[in-house]
């Protein structure tokens, strides 16, 4: 909550837009000096924003997000025992293994970052934290409702089938749509796929994605179903953070 709270202060508030930016639309030193003359914040404030905002690191460090995550998920996989709330887990721990390794795939051999792109040393430190936070999230619900078993097919039922198919789809939706931004002209406008309803696929197919994970936890009688309160915030965050990074880069594009 204190991470989605954070992201919309920083889209709220004038001056702290530059933390937001990235890549193709990293204007941090542009936007503070539209806003360096206003009133607000006092002088003190104003000073340390200016000098956050200028603390950049290479946008190619977003590979350092996948790597950690892929350890983390793939440490996940080492537990054993057996209950349906395991299962579950399993379940779980392969899809966040899954988009983590695809994710590190694609920024090591499709993407074609700008060796000159940057992003704000605060969104760096917060996707390290994300990724941190997915995979211990789903240890964390092994532990904490004592599941202990080994997988079984028997658990599996037909809603969760249909969300792992989903998962799979909406997994080979954002790799083409990464393919194809790959192969597009520098800074043109991506029109096709997915692209020609929105201006960020990518950003929808990710939501899709987090709620296809969340959504796995719900299915199991109410029994033995797995609280997913914690699963739904991690979409919560995504939605927020994507839809904001979404709205900057279609005024990249409105002013192209």
């Amino acid at each position: 909550l204190f991470a989605i709270a954070a992201v919309l202060a920083a889209k709220l508030v004038p001056q702290l837009n530059g933390l937001l930016q990235y890549g193709k639309v990293s204007l941090a030193k542009k936007e503070y000096q539209k806003h360096e003359r206003d009133r607000w914040p006092p002088a003190l404030v104003d000073q340390f924003i200016r000098f956050l905002v200028t603390i950049t690191v290479p946008k190619s460090w977003f590979i350092h997000f996948y790597v950690l995550s892929s350890i983390l998920s793939i440490s996940n996989q080492t537990k054993s025992g057996d209950s349906k709330p395991y299962t579950v887990c399993v379940i779980l721990c392969c899809m966040i293994m899954t988009q983590s390794c695809r994710r590190l795939y694609e920024c090591r051999y499709v993407s074609k970052p700008n060796p000159q792109a940057r992003m704000n040393i605060s969104h760096y430190l917060v996707g390290i934290f994300f990724y941190t936070a997915i995979s211990v999230n789903c240890l964390f619900q092994a532990i904490t409702h004592d599941i202990a078993g080994s997988f079984s097919c028997s658990c599996v039922s037909l809603g969760m089938v249909l969300l792992v198919l989903a998962f799979v789809y909406f997994q080979y939706e954002q790799y083409v749509s990464h393919v194809y931004l790959a192969l597009l002209v520098k800074y043109r406008t991506p029109q096709a796929g997915w692209f020609r309803y929105v201006y960020c696929a990518h950003y929808l197919q990710e939501i899709c994605i987090y709620s296809c994970m969340a959504a796995t936890g719900g299915v199991l009688p109410l029994t033995t179903r797995i609280p997913s309160n914690s699963n739904w915030l991690v979409v919560a965050w995504v939605v927020s953070n994507l839809s904001i990074s979404a709205i900057e880069t279609g005024k990249f594009y409105d002013e192209k």
